[in-house]
């Protein structure tokens, strides 16, 4: 029988003077080590390795990759949904994988984030913080009136009456200061309103300030009311009669005695004086009449050649 030199496979050496009659007519033709007596096996492709045991190369498995002798898992924080791939992928911000091997990364649940790529875990928001959706990169602020007193707050809290938050990020409620007062549907305390008191902290109303008292300040107890003055329900002074002419008498003003003398001489000079001008008007008018009883009772008429002469008429004596 005739020999004949082998053909050899790319990248791989056969040894010279060794028949291809020798191997089996029924073995394939793989890649890499497939055939006796070589000198080199060719390297595996990207994302495959050599198969222990095997004349062959295969592909790694979803989430690993390769190296240069075997598939390695992805690290936490990574992950690889897809076979065969040189490298594994950074899980994207608001999303975690803490397992190796990883072929998806999980959101991160409410009350966590995660800031950076390849999250190996979330991070709990703070305290004043929160979130309240899932994959979250970073978390929110509580708002003015609210507040979140733990940390992973996936909502924060409204203040209750008579407590608020007045800033940001609080973490706890403030009693309301004595003077103001916080409804439970406000956001924020309140001054007491005119004519209204509050001496204790944390309340959700002021009181009225009470009669006969006097209210100058909403964080003052009420001051007694003078006895000269009047204090209704809800005053801020109290209020006086007139000094010169009036004074209290118990829910009124009174006109004082001096007043009453006052306007008793005002009105009897009043009188006195409207007596005078009528008085005087009646001499006026006695001394017109009188004048008229003098006068001529008629004028000379005109005749022919001259005036007609008229006796004068006296009043007599």
């Amino acid at each position: 029988t005739s020999s004949s030199v082998p053909v050899s496979l790319p990248g791989v050496t056969t040894s010279p003077g060794l028949p291809s009659s020798a191997l089996p007519p029924s073995t394939p033709q793989p890649s890499n080590c497939s055939r006796v007596n070589v000198t080199a096996c060719a390297p595996c492709p990207p994302g495959t390795v050599p198969t222990q045991g095997t004349l062959s190369c295969s592909c790694c498995t979803g989430g690993s990759c390769i190296d240069p002798s075997a598939c390695s898992p992805c690290p936490p924080g990574h992950y690889q949904p897809q076979s065969g791939q040189p490298s594994c992928l950074p899980c994207p911000q608001g999303y975690y994988t803490s397992f190796p091997r990883s072929t998806v990364c999980l959101p991160c649940p409410p009350g966590h984030f995660a800031n950076e790529s390849g999250a190996a875990a979330c991070r709990a928001c703070e305290r004043g913080y929160f979130s309240s959706k899932q994959n979250a990169a970073f978390c929110l602020p509580c708002q003015p009136g609210s507040f979140c007193n733990t940390s992973s707050c996936s909502a924060c809290l409204s203040c209750p009456g008579g407590q608020e938050a007045p800033q940001e990020a609080s973490e706890e409620c403030e009693s309301c200061p004595p003077g103001t007062f916080k409804g439970p549907s406000d956001n924020r305390c309140k001054a007491c309103r005119t004519g209204e008191y509050q001496l204790q902290r944390g309340k959700e109303s002021c009181d009225l300030c009470p009669e006969n008292h006097y209210c100058p300040s909403p964080d003052v107890k009420p001051v007694k009311c003078p006895p000269d003055a009047f204090c209704p329900g809800g005053s801020v002074e109290p209020t006086y009669c007139m000094e010169l002419f009036l004074y209290k008498a118990g829910d009124s003003c009174q006109l004082t005695p001096a007043t009453v003398i006052v306007l008793a001489t005002f009105s009897a000079g009043g009188i006195l004086l409207v007596f005078l001008m009528v008085l005087r008007r009646r001499q006026e008018h006695g001394k017109s009449s009188l004048k008229s009883l003098l006068l001529p009772r008629g004028s000379g008429h005109a005749s022919y050649g001259g005036m007609e002469h008229t006796e004068p008429v006296y009043a007599g004596w």
